[in-house]
This record gives C-alpha cells, sequence and structure tokens, in this order.
C-alpha cells in the first residue's frame, strides 16, 4: 500500500499555514490594495513567502507550496475583495514559481537552503510586480495601457519611451532586489525560529 503524500501531522502543519496565509491575503492585502499601497504585490508575496519558507522546512514535500497556493486562492475568490479577478491568479502563478525554485536550485532535494530561498524570492517577488502589467494587457489589451502599473509606481516623472522603459527596468530590479532579501529573511527567520523552539 501506498504511503500518504502528507502525514496527519504534516496536513494539519499545511493547513494551519494556508489558513494563516489567506488570513493574511484577506485582511492586509485588501488593506493594502484600498489604500493604495504602492510595491504591495511584493510586500503581500514576501509574507507568503515567509509562510512557504516555514511550511517547507517543517514539511518537505514536493508540491506543498503549489497546494497551498491553490487552497488560499480559492479562498480568496470566496471572499471577494477590490481587484479579486487579478489577485487570485497571482497568487497561483507566485506559489508555482516558489516551488519551482524550491525544486530546481542548486542543493539536497529535500532540503531547502539559502539559495532556494534567494532563488523563490526573486522570482517570486519580481512577478508580483510584472504580474500586473500582464492582467491590465490581457484585460484592455495590448495599446500601452499595461505601463499604467508603471506610471502609477513614478507619477510624477515626464513619460517619453525611453523614460518609460527605464522606469521599467528601474523596477523590475527592485522587485528582484526585494526578492533576495525577502528569501534570505525568511530563511533566517525560519532558523531563528526552530532554534527557539528546540
Amino acid at each position: 500500500m501506498n504511503s500518504p503524500w502528507l502525514t496527519s501531522r504534516q496536513l494539519a502543519i499545511v493547513a494551519i499555514f494556508s489558513a494563516l496565509w489567506a488570513a493574511s491575503e484577506v485582511l492586509i492585502g485588501t488593506l493594502l490594495v484600498m489604500m493604495n499601497v504602492p510595491f504591495r504585490g511584493a510586500i503581500m508575496t514576501s509574507i507568503a513567502l515567509g509562510i512557504l519558507v516555514a511550511v517547507r522546512k517543517k514539511v518537505p514535500k514536493k508540491g506543498t507550496a503549489v497546494a497551498m497556493a491553490v487552497v488560499v486562492a480559492a479562498i480568496r475568490l470566496i471572499m471577494g475583495g477590490p481587484k479579486i479577478l487579478t489577485i487570485a491568479p497571482a497568487v497561483v502563478i507566485e506559489g508555482t514559481l516558489i516551488e519551482a525554485a524550491f525544486l530546481l536550485m542548486p542543493g539536497e532535494m529535500a532540503r531547502l537552503n539559502p539559495s532556494r530561498c534567494i532563488g523563490a524570492g526573486i522570482l517570486a517577488v519580481t512577478y508580483s510586480f510584472l504580474h500586473s502589467i500582464l492582467m491590465v494587457a490581457l484585460l484592455a489589451g495590448i495599446k500601452g495601457q499595461q505601463f499604467s502599473v508603471v506610471i502609477e509606481y513614478v507619477g510624477s516623472f515626464r513619460f517619453g519611451l525611453f523614460s518609460i522603459w527605464a522606469a521599467l527596468i528601474l523596477l523590475i530590479s527592485a522587485h528582484a532586489l526585494l526578492g533576495a532579501v525577502a528569501g534570505i529573511v525568511s530563511w533566517r527567520l525560519t532558523l531563528r525560529i526552530e532554534d527557539t523552539s528546540r
């Protein structure tokens, strides 16, 4: 008989942290959207990354990040809120990117390491910015409106074609850097929590 993917204890850990992630999305995420806070996607993705790193350290099983992302996106859809039709897909895609980094970055297959956490952060946080541009392009058509996200971040800029592309490159680089920082912070926080719980 095949052993289950997760033990009862591991399933409980995944369920608890999925609920925590969903709560942060509903409460903090909705508040950030309503307040129109810049870099809100990066903030929420960094929170998600910290949760997923903590879970993967306790439950070193393939697919947990994707499974949790699907559950959280479903809860987010049920709860509703502003921009929900763009946020829910972002949660699933970012969870998938984090899972990919956990599996594909160098290191022993079943174990996390700093490079995997940094890679996951760079991929997911950078995508959190690109997702907004992609969704605008899909919903409004590729007619230049996708740059409205860039314009939102750099509202006082003088816009020419070059300045918009320069701002886009700068913002992508900033999100990648934030993702790397979020990855290493998530790794170190997880280690510290483990040390204090022993």
